[in-house]
């Protein structure tokens, strides 16, 4: 079984860990044994070989106080090989950015207690975290927001709603592989 987790945030805010997509379907094709399931899990798992051979999975931070935006990054980057850290507002990223490195955060704009503007801001300023390119997801699409979020440093705009293959390639774009590994502290 795929012990891979995201981490997630409860309704009070604590980091809390949900298994991954994979990981729980993998455990329903185990328990229940049904070969069609697995072989449709086997032809779409990713091997390997498509993120970096034995190096670990890149790891992408999405921010959101959006339980289904979080939900649907999460979904669509695990399947093309990423792993997926999930916080629902900048407090929560804040704290897991304090454990963990990832390669890329994909942050909202309006969120409570921190926005995202808020949340890039201190993710540059800190020595750690300002190699860390920030991508905005947001609703809106003015000219103002935009080089709002170029002031506070984030490297690219999304947005919502935006198709899966958008989300991916704009990822690939930032999360680029060759950078030193950010796994951990």
């Amino acid at each position: 079984i795929d012990e891979t987790a995201a981490v997630a945030t409860s309704e009070d805010n604590r980091p809390t860990t949900e298994t991954t997509s994979e990981a729980r379907c993998e455990e329903e094709s185990n328990a229940t044994d049904t070969p069609d399931l697995a072989a449709a899990l086997e032809s779409e798992a990713v091997s390997p070989a498509d993120v970096g051979g034995d190096q670990p999975r890149p790891m992408i931070l999405a921010v959101d106080d959006s339980p289904t935006v979080r939900k649907l990054v999460s979904m669509t980057l695990e399947r093309v090989g990423y792993e997926v850290i999930t916080a629902a507002d900048g407090v929560a990223a804040l704290n897991l950015l304090a454990e963990r490195l990832p390669v890329l955060i994909l942050s909202d704009i309006n969120m409570p207690r921190i926005t995202g503007y808020k949340l890039c801001k201190l993710v540059k300023k800190h020595e750690r975290t300002r190699d860390i390119p920030v991508v905005m997801l947001s609703g809106k699409n003015g000219v103002f927001d935009k080089v709002r979020g170029q002031m506070v440093g984030c490297a690219d705009y999304i947005t919502k709603p935006f198709e899966s293959h958008d989300l991916i390639d704009k990822v690939r774009q930032y999360a680029l592989t060759d950078q030193p590994a950010h796994a951990g502290a």
